[in-house]
């Protein structure tokens, strides 16, 4: 829904700017309030891409998604761009604003999933020490267990996984990108002394910023 109106938005945008929008006084306030209102959308846009992108896409569908909010975005700012190339009377907002909703759309499509995480892993630990704890008394049963957190406390459906081996030893599951067949990257904890040795291992030899230990029992894995 967003998107279509988007995509609306850019539109009367670019209607605007074939007609010329009437040369009086009348005409220019018009257009302004309307290049003031596309400059808000942008940097609506450019702040929520990131958050966006980290929670609520994985898979094969985060590329289309991903490629098509990109889009939208950079047909909005380039709108918005003309009449700043051409000189006209626009107003500092409208300036300053573009010129923002640009720096912070680029900075999060680069570094954005990156400082996500790190932030979501610092900031949100303390609930997923809670979840662990009511799995591992009981009180969260089943190996796919649905949660609801806002905003997704494990990618890609808010769900978590458990496993359990026969000694009792728990692994739970919170995805960072549930990614696609067997490839998949996640916080991990587990109390499987075979488990934790295997990620060791793949820690000494694997990309360590993939994969590395974060606290005890807790691990930061990619498959």
């Amino acid at each position: 829904m967003a998107l279509v109106l988007f995509f609306f938005f850019i539109l009367v945008l670019i209607n605007l700017l074939l007609k010329g929008t009437l040369l009086t006084k009348k005409g220019i306030h018009a257009q302004n309030k309307v290049y003031q209102a596309g400059t808000g959308i942008a940097l609506v846009f450019a702040v929520l891409q990131a958050p966006y992108f980290y929670y609520y896409t994985s898979g094969f569908l985060a590329l289309f998604i991903i490629a098509t909010y990109v889009g939208c975005l950079l047909i909005l700012t380039t709108v918005l761009l003309v009449p700043i190339i051409q000189r006209k009377k626009v107003t500092l907002f409208h300036k300053s604003g573009v010129i923002i909703a640009m720096v912070i759309a680029t900075a999060s499509f680069f570094y954005g999933s990156e400082i996500m995480e790190r932030m979501d892993w610092k900031l949100r630990q303390p609930q997923r020490n809670l979840i662990v704890e009511k799995v591992l008394s009981g009180q969260l049963k089943g190996e796919t267990i649905k949660l609801d957190c806002f905003p997704p406390i494990s990618n890609g459906g808010n769900e978590i996984m458990v496993d359990r081996n026969a000694q009792g030893a728990t692994t739970v599951t919170f995805y960072v990108d549930r990614g696609s067949l067997d490839h998949y990257s996640a916080f991990v904890f587990t109390t499987d002394s075979l488990k934790i040795r295997e990620i060791e291992r793949k820690i000494q030899s694997a990309n360590p910023e993939r994969n590395k230990k974060l606290g005890e029992h807790w691990f930061r894995i990619s498959k």
